[in-house]
């Protein structure tokens, strides 16, 4: 899934409603404060603010330097209206004693925030979007960059060129446009906000996609340790079967517990001998192994569909492998993402190749899709339509299939760096270009669609 991080410098407007005057808060103001934004998407980003008396009320800043640089990136080209001077603005309408609500309001949306005064400190939360969760603010004395970002700048290039899929994209434009920009937001950021952001605007330059920068208080070995026991949870997958008519909901390709619950649902389709199938992944960004059974279940012979190459072949090679090199590999066996990490970068190649599983089902399927399918949710789309066995309905995928892992990088910043790329044996490489419809209609038409194909189907 794609996020652009949403956020610079900081405008924090606090407004009493119906004072027509700014709240009286002299605890906030020449003070420095260090604030730490503890996001669920982007980890602990850290911003030194500043409040101030305006006549629309209290404001809260930070000292961004890498605006002008901000603006001329590849990414805020994809920002309605460009990038403000306040990308990030918190607006209090309400106080009720230490406490302040209202909203974040940004060129993307408005989301609920409150915030609590408690002496030399405040704390609060953002409670939907992008930025969701808490952030706390403290007493500062320093006012030089929070961390040594040309380092961390420095170690994010050696990463990329040691590890990423293919050498040869390190020589093209996009790869040095971006390394340019990298450079010149390192040079000026002050803070997390400002190398955070400028990161993600300028990876929109990059010939690759599966590349992700965050801050986290564990290591990428510590993070990549959990992965193989990671839970998704019960609304990972979801099943409901009207009138002999079977639909499969997955939203994550991710948890031991999605990989159960798939072939649980398989089984209850059985078990209630539904007629035809809808399996709904659309907004599906990919994930692991619960493609395996959704694929097994409905293919009716063993199935070759695709392979991961990564540096080892194309330092050798320089081009993709034939088909009759591909055969030559066995195929790979395993349910581990730490064991496909290791084995995808030690072997030439890793095969892929399904074989049918009980209870299987024969009937017809049709698969919703849009621009959100992505990575492994494509590796599936892309194996049940070489086995013939489905009916795409909705937008053309993503085009974004390569697998990543992390790497650390410093100050507590985490790489997610692509290190294979996955090509298909019937439509060769999906990165960059998806997989179209074969009945092409907004994602949002897509259910209603395959509902009235399967009730024709099966009358």
């Amino acid at each position: 899934m794609k996020h652009i991080l949403p956020v610079c410098f900081i405008s924090l407007m606090v407004l009493v409603t119906g004072s027509g005057a700014p709240p009286d808060t002299p605890e906030l103001l020449g003070k420095t404060w260090r604030v730490t934004f503890q996001t669920k998407y982007y980890g602990p980003l850290e911003a030194r603010v500043h409040f101030s008396t305006q006549s629309d009320g209290l404001h809260a800043s930070t000292n961004s330097a890498a605006a002008a640089i901000l603006r001329k990136l590849p990414g805020t080209a994809e920002l309605k209206g460009g990038l403000p001077d306040e990308v990030f603005d918190l607006v209090f309408s309400h106080r009720n004693g230490s406490e302040l609500t209202g909203k974040m309001v940004s060129p993307w949306s408005d989301r609920e925030v409150v915030l609590s005064l408690a002496g030399g400190q405040f704390s609060g939360e953002i409670k939907s979007g992008g930025f969701r969760g808490t952030f706390s603010g403290v007493l500062e004395t320093g006012d030089g960059p929070i961390r040594d970002f040309p380092a961390i700048e420095r170690q994010l290039e050696q990463v990329i060129a040691a590890r990423v899929f293919d050498h040869s994209a390190l020589a093209s434009n996009k790869y040095l446009g971006f390394v340019r920009d990298m450079q010149a937001v390192a040079m000026v950021s002050r803070d997390d906000l400002d190398f955070a952001l400028g990161f993600f605007l300028a990876r929109a330059g990059l010939p690759f996609s599966h590349t992700d920068l965050r801050r986290s208080h564990q290591t990428a070995e510590a993070m990549m340790a959990g992965f193989d026991q990671m839970q998704a949870g019960d609304d990972a997958v979801k099943l409901s079967i009207t009138q002999n008519i079977a639909t499969l909901r997955i939203s994550t390709m991710m948890g031991r517990d999605t990989i159960q619950n798939v072939t649980k649902a398989f089984g209850d389709i059985h078990r209630q001998q539904a007629k035809a199938l809808i399996v709904d992944l659309r907004g599906n960004g990919g994930g692991a192994f619960a493609i395996k059974p959704l694929i097994e279940h409905l293919i009716q012979a063993p199935l070759d569909a695709g392979y991961f190459v990564a540096r080892k072949w194309t330092d050798a090679h320089g081009t993709l492998p034939t088909k009759e090199e591909i055969l030559g590999v066995e195929p790979w066996e395993g349910m581990s993402i730490i064991s496909f990490w290791r084995d995808v970068q030690s072997n030439d190649l890793l095969r892929l190749q399904f074989y049918p599983a009980d209870p299987g089902f024969s009937g017809p399927v049709y698969v919703l899709m849009d621009k959100s399918s992505a990575s492994a949710t494509e590796i599936a789309i892309a194996a049940l339509k070489a086995a013939k066995r489905v009916t795409l309905i909705g937008e053309k995928t993503a085009g974004q299939v390569l697998s990543q892992s992390p790497t650390d990088l410093g100050g507590g910043y985490v790489l997610n760096l692509p290190i294979a790329n996955y090509v298909t044996l019937d439509f060769g490489q999906l990165e960059g270009t998806g997989l179209s419809p074969d009945v092409a209609c907004p994602s949002a038409e897509a259910l209603s669609r395959a509902t009235k194909l399967a009730k024709a189907a099966i009358r």
